[in-house]
């Protein structure tokens, strides 16, 4: 699910799910990089944010493959991590 207000460049990766008879099978890679290759095509586009829960097992390893790093933000517990796109 992904929050966005193209005209102001704004993109949210709300939620990044892949099923887990799915998992394991590179389709979560794919998808997350079909997801940044169109968001890219904005040119106002200029970063994509997410959150996530800091914890063994968490998603932020498969995000920091991509480039996403923290921000040092925290909302509701969750910390913010982005990837800079231009």
């Amino acid at each position: 699910m992904l929050y966005q207000i193209p005209v102001r460049g704004y993109y949210y990766l709300w939620r990044f799910m892949i099923d887990i008879k799915y998992q394991g099978k590179s389709y979560s890679t794919k998808a997350i990089e079909k997801v940044i290759t169109k968001i890219k095509k904005n040119p106002k586009a200029k970063a994509i944010k997410l959150s996530l829960v800091k914890m063994d097992g968490s998603a932020e390893p498969f995000y920091r493959k991509f480039g996403f790093e923290f921000t040092g933000e925290i909302r509701h517990e969750q910390h913010i991590m982005k990837l800079s796109l231009r």
